[in-house]
C-alpha cells in the first residue's frame, strides 16, 4: 500500500476497505503498478507505505530477520540485501534506492540499503 499517488503507473479508481491493525476502517483510493509490483493500493490515509513480506516471498525472494534487528532480502541467484532495522518496535526502510531482479529483468523497486550506503 502506498499513499503517494505519483509512485504509480496505471493508477485506477479502486474503493477497497482496509481494517488496521488498530481496527480503524479505511478505504484504497485507487489501484495500479509500481515498478513490477501489481495490485498496489493506493491509500492516502497511511502516514507510511508499507511493503508486503509474503507479496515478496510470492515473487521469489526470502525475506529473513536477524538477531541484530536486520530484514535481509535474497533473491533467487543468493544475492543478499539489506530491507530495513528494527527501530521503536517497526522494521524500517533506510537510505538510498537499491536494484532488485525480478524474473531475469531488472526493475527499481522502493526497496533500500542502510545508512552507509552498504548492501547486505
Amino acid at each position: 500500500m502506498c499513499n503517494d499517488p505519483h509512485y504509480f503507473n496505471n493508477l485506477v479508481p479502486d474503493f477497497t476497505s482496509i481494517q488496521l491493525g488498530d481496527g480503524k476502517l479505511i478505504y484504497s483510493r485507487g489501484r495500479g503498478t509500481i515498478g513490477n509490483l501489481q495490485n498496489i493500493y493506493f491509500v492516502p490515509e497511511l502516514r507510511y507505505n508499507l511493503l508486503s513480506i509474503s507479496y515478496l516471498r510470492d515473487l521469489g525472494f526470502t525475506v529473513s530477520f536477524d538477531t541484530e534487528g536486520n530484514v535481509i532480502l535474497t533473491d533467487s541467484a543468493g544475492k543478499n540485501q539489506l530491507l530495513g532495522t528494527y527501530c521503536d518496535g517497526l522494521y524500517r526502510t533506510t537510505g538510498h534506492p537499491i536494484e532488485i531482479e525480478i524474473h531475469h529483468r531488472s526493475h527499481h523497486l522502493v526497496l533500500f540499503t542502510n545508512s552507509r550506503g552498504q548492501h547486505y
